[in-house]
């Protein structure tokens, strides 16, 4: 009976120790944005793809009050706040802002259904100041206006 019951206890401490291995091992891999002090959250998680952190295009240009669209036909992202106008085509290393040419170290990109943008460049082009924070693995956006 001793036997059985030091089995019992033996096999539950395995499984709770792989339960909250494997409930937790994403926790540090997550990228947190944070813009003006607020915590952004995504529908789709942050990636980092070429050490560029992508986030969901929409989202973040209308957290900056852009107006945005898709161009399904060309795969492209516009978004405009009537002084700046800015164009990411999907897999396209050119970006245009104002029509202006730059060049991406990563494209927009397709993933898990929602159009990935480089978050830096996004950021950056609309004058606001970026900050990687790598013990925390959090990207921290202060807006020009703050």
């Amino acid at each position: 009976m001793k036997s059985l019951k030091l089995k019992i206890i033996l096999f539950s401490m395995i499984v709770l120790t792989f339960w909250s291995i494997t409930a937790f091992a994403g926790d540090e891999d997550k990228i947190n944005v944070v813009i003006d002090n607020q915590a952004i959250v995504f529908d789709v998680d942050p990636i980092i793809i070429e050490g560029r952190t992508m986030v969901p295009f929409r989202k973040i240009f209308e957290i900056f009050n852009f107006k945005v669209d898709w161009a399904a036909s060309t795969t492209t992202v516009l978004a405009n706040n009537g002084s700046q106008i800015i164009v990411l085509q999907i897999d396209n290393k050119k970006a245009f802002v104002n029509n202006k040419q730059f060049d991406l170290d990563v494209p927009a990109q397709l993933i898990d259904g929602r159009t990935m943008v480089p978050l830096r460049f996004v950021s950056e082009h609309i004058g606001a100041n970026v900050e990687w924070i790598g013990e925390t693995r959090t990207v921290k956006i202060t807006s020009k206006s703050n």
